[in-house]
């Protein structure tokens, strides 16, 4: 997950409602994954909106109240190299977004009850008859464009757990992975959206 200091202790929250809301998902800088390519260099990289979240989970965002509507970041929008969220603010600026939802996943294969390692060093087929486990757990902050301020971080975790042997193809396991990850970042969304609900009924 990307971690940096908290923000200006005196920066306050300044909604305006409705709200256009940004989204950007971003990840360490040494994350590599079969689907998707990370975008830029720095301190962390920038995914395009093209997996997570999709379609649906977007048009859901949508339907938040007051939340006039939703813009994915584009990478263009980023210059790199990606060193601070301020720069994701900017972004955001660029596209009018009022509020920013910066999120991550972090994704572990597990296997023999405590081997942990990437999907491209794990011996698929050679695994043995112990349990093989999927790990997501996506993190999220909701970010006040115009002044910096921060809501309390949120989180959401989701588990694939099967018998190692299952494990022979690497396309049959990503696709687990990806599933996996949908299900973390659609309890993550569920609690923003709880989240969100309860920021508008402190500010309305």
């Amino acid at each position: 997950a990307v971690r940096e200091p908290e923000g200006d202790t005196l920066a306050e929250p300044s909604p305006q409602f409705p709200v256009k809301l940004g989204v950007v998902r971003v990840q360490a800088a040494d994350y590599r994954s079969l689907s998707a390519q990370p975008a830029g260099k720095g301190r962390f990289r920038v995914l395009a909106a093209d997996e997570l979240p999709d379609a649906a989970q977007l048009s859901a965002i949508a339907q938040w109240p007051v939340v006039r509507a939703v813009a994915p970041l584009d990478q263009n929008l980023l210059a790199p190299p990606y060193e601070s969220i301020d720069q994701l603010r900017l972004a955001a600026a660029k596209v009018q977004a009022d509020l920013l939802l910066v999120y991550t996943v972090a994704t572990h294969f597990v296997v023999q009850a405590g081997q942990v390692a990437p999907l491209a060093k794990l011996a698929l087929g050679k695994l043995g008859d112990g349990e093989a486990r999927i790990q997501a757990t996506a993190s999220a902050v909701l970010i006040d464009v115009r002044s910096g301020y921060r809501y309390p971080p949120l989180e959401a975790s989701a588990q694939w757990a099967e018998p190692a042997s299952a494990w022979t193809q690497v396309a049959d396991v990503e696709r687990k992975r990806i599933a996996t990850e949908t299900q973390a970042v659609t309890r993550m969304l569920a609690a923003s959206e709880q989240r969100w609900r309860d920021i508008v009924g402190r500010h309305q």
